[in-house]
């Protein structure tokens, strides 16, 4: 997503606001359906029924209510899928997790809140599994994923945490400085946060129980735990570092890559971080400085780069930012992907991708253009001089700001991708279609 106009316009998006339109005429695809949903809504106040356990079922009951119903056997953590009265199919796909189920099978928003439970504290809705220490021990974090128990330890014992919303914060473990972990949707990050210059050089060794998997570390820097048979359990990008600096729009101005290495260990193996110490004592960083990486179940490729930070890597980013806010000097750019291809050889007959717009330049913003991604990319080494190529065939405009003032308060902002979804559903980005992916 890029701007294609001159005027002053800058837009964010949550990433998992982040949800593409799509209906086809014949089987089930993967996309989003607003306006299905809200019939759906419209049909449960009426008594009617909403859902049914298979494709089958949803069709039939579909045509008895003139009601779209959902598929069950579809949903998953980025995907609904309904049968509409007519024969068609409408689904609603988000680019990132937005619901996560239970040991019961039932199926719940995402909500990172952490809250009290054995052993320590958990996020209420979360994929993962992730349990983070209440104090008293050297396990900072574990997930359980695919039947494996995997911890991240500290070196000495923990103190109590204080919790606040999807933080928990273990304060002065480090020599001025705290370690901060923070539950995601997927999984979690955690942060050294120096509050000040360390006198010395300073190293932090991170020990994993990985059970009979592995701890690696690819050629970009980025982590991996995987399966002897190489089944990726648990991904992180490469660490990096920033200082307390922002941009013009309140993002991290000073990053960089921290020096990172993977050793063996009879547990599983240990991650060491070596922050770069120019960087460090350098006068101009701005304390506190923030040390991650970021953990997660579940890839996912959304990022942004700018030209206010052309090296600077933005991975799994909470928000997304496109546009510019000084007339083009500082420009924006997001990256979308949506792993699926259920829409395979369909005929699709609409598309809209919908993203939440709530902090914009002005109200009367230029256009945003969508256009197709031809080529891969890790989010974990994209910046503004090592992005993917793009490609304008089917490419869509929306000249809507909205998040500015009280008077353009935040809302959605859509785009007709039509043409770009029923390209993907015909073989086109054959680079991502491996995974069963579309990039935006």
């Amino acid at each position: 997503m890029q701007q294609s106009g001159s005027r002053r316009a800058r837009v964010r998006a949550m990433v998992v606001l982040s949800t593409l339109v799509v209906c086809v005429a014949g089987l089930p695809v993967l996309a989003s359906a607003a306006p299905a949903k809200r019939a759906v809504v419209k049909a449960a106040e009426q008594g009617g029924v909403t859902e049914r356990p298979d494709a089958l079922s949803a069709m039939v009951s579909a045509r008895s209510v003139d009601q779209p119903v959902e598929d069950l056997s579809q949903r998953s953590a980025t995907t609904q899928v309904f049968a509409n009265p007519d024969g068609t199919w409408t689904s609603e796909a988000a680019s990132g997790p937005v619901r996560a189920q239970d040991e019961d099978g039932g199926w719940s928003d995402i909500d990172t809140t952490l809250l009290a439970v054995n052993g320590g504290f958990a996020p209420k809705s979360a994929l993962g599994g992730l349990v983070v220490s209440d104090g008293g021990d050297k396990t900072f974090a574990a997930l359980e994923v695919e039947d494996r128990d995997l911890g991240w330890r500290w070196p000495t014992v923990l103190p109590v945490p204080v919790i606040a919303g999807p933080t928990a914060t273990y304060a002065d473990v480090v020599e001025g400085g705290d370690l901060v972990v923070t539950a995601t949707a997927a999984g979690f990050r955690h942060d050294i946060v120096l509050r000040q210059a360390p006198t010395d050089p300073v190293s932090f060794q991170i020990p994993l129980t990985t059970a009979d998997a592995a701890l690696t570390e690819d050629r970009s820097g980025e982590l991996r735990i995987t399966t002897p048979t190489g089944d990726e359990l648990v991904s992180a990008p490469a660490p990096v570092m920033y200082d307390s600096s922002q941009d013009p729009i309140g993002n991290p101005e000073n990053v960089a890559v921290v020096d990172a290495s993977v050793s063996k260990s009879a547990t599983g193996g240990v991650l060491t971080l070596n922050p770069d110490e120019e960087f460090l004592a350098d006068p101009n960083t701005v304390y506190p400085v923030t040390i991650d990486p970021l953990y997660t179940t579940y890839p996912m490729a959304d990022t942004w780069v700018s030209t206010s930070g052309t090296t600077a890597v933005h991975p799994w980013s909470e928000e997304l930012v496109v546009g510019t806010h000084n007339g083009g000097t500082h420009k924006y750019r997001t990256f979308l992907q949506f792993a699926n291809g259920i829409w395979d050889h369909k005929a699709v007959t609409s598309a809209t991708l919908t993203m939440r717009n709530f902090d914009s330049e002005t109200c009367t913003g230029s256009a945003v253009q969508v256009a197709r991604v031809t080529e891969w990319w890790n989010n974990g080494n994209t910046n503004w001089n090592n992005q993917p190529g793009v490609q304008g065939t089917g490419a869509a405009n929306s000249s809507v700001a909205k998040g500015y003032s009280s008077a353009c308060p935040s809302a959605d902002v859509a785009w007709n991708l039509t043409a770009i979804v029923q390209g993907w559903a015909t073989g086109a980005n054959h680079e991502l279609r491996s995974a069963g992916r579309g990039g935006l």
